[in-house]
C-alpha cells in the first residue's frame, strides 16, 4: 500500500494521521469541535468530505480533492492572485492540510502550555479506486472508534459523520455522494452492520 501518493486533482483518498507519540490530539470536547472548525476553514475549499472519524490519538478523512477549476478558484480567493500556469497542485493541496494542522497544534499548545509538533511529520493517504473500495472504506472510516474499543457500536461514536448521513439538515460532508454511491439509506445502514472487509496493508498505521 502507497502511503504518500501524490493528491491529485479529482481524485479520491483516505487520509489519516495520529499524534506524536503517548499524547492525543483531542483532550476535551472543544478540541474536537475546533478541529471539525479548522478543517471546514482549511480543507472544504480545496476537498469534498464525505466521511470523518475523530478518535483521542488520529483522525480519519475520505475525500476529493476538488478539479481544477475548483482549485484555481480557492487559489484565487486565497491569494487573491490567479496561480501560476505551472502550479503543482498535489503541492498546494498538501499545504492547505499542513495549515490545517499547524492551526490546530497552535492553538492546543497555548490552551494546555505545551510545546513542539502535535501531528506525525506526514500525512498517511491511500487513493481509493472503484465503488466497493469506497463503500468499504466508508464503513471502516465509522467502524474505527469499535475497532478500538471506544465504544460498542458505530452509532455511539459521536465524532464521526455516520450520524451525519441520516440527517436532511444541511452539512459541510457531501453525504448526497455517499449516499448515491451506497443505494440509498436502507443499503447504507445494511452495509454498516457488520465488520468492515478492509484488512492487511491498510490496517497497518491504524
Amino acid at each position: 500500500m502507497k502511503y504518500h501518493c501524490p493528491l491529485l486533482p479529482d481524485h479520491i483518498y483516505h487520509v489519516f494521521n495520529h499524534a506524536v507519540g503517548n499524547e492525543n490530539l483531542y483532550r476535551e470536547t472543544a478540541n474536537y469541535q475546533y478541529f471539525l472548525d479548522l478543517a471546514v476553514k482549511h480543507i472544504i475549499p480545496v476537498m469534498d468530505v464525505y466521511a470523518y472519524c475523530l478518535l483521542p490519538n488520529h483522525f480519519h478523512f475520505l475525500i476529493r480533492v476538488k478539479d481544477i477549476h475548483q482549485l484555481i478558484q480557492s487559489y484565487t480567493i486565497q491569494k487573491e492572485k490567479e496561480p501560476p500556469f505551472d502550479t503543482d497542485w498535489s503541492k498546494y493541496v498538501m499545504q492547505q492540510f499542513s495549515n490545517f494542522c499547524n492551526a490546530y497544534t497552535k492553538a492546543y499548545n497555548k490552551r494546555y502550555n505545551r510545546r513542539g509538533a502535535l501531528f506525525l511529520d506526514y500525512l498517511k493517504r491511500s487513493q481509493i479506486y472503484g465503488v466497493e473500495y469506497f463503500c468499504n472504506c466508508v464503513h471502516y472510516i465509522h467502524y474505527n472508534a469499535v475497532y478500538h474499543g471506544l465504544c460498542g457500536k458505530i452509532e455511539d461514536w459521536y465524532w464521526t459523520s455516520f450520524h451525519t448521513m441520516l440527517r436532511v439538515a444541511p452539512s459541510k460532508i457531501d453525504r448526497s455522494v455517499v449516499i448515491k454511491t451506497f443505494e440509498g439509506k436502507h443499503q447504507f445502514l445494511s452495509f454498516h452492520s457488520g465488520k468492515p472487509k478492509i484488512s492487511g496493508d491498510e490496517l497497518e498505521f491504524i
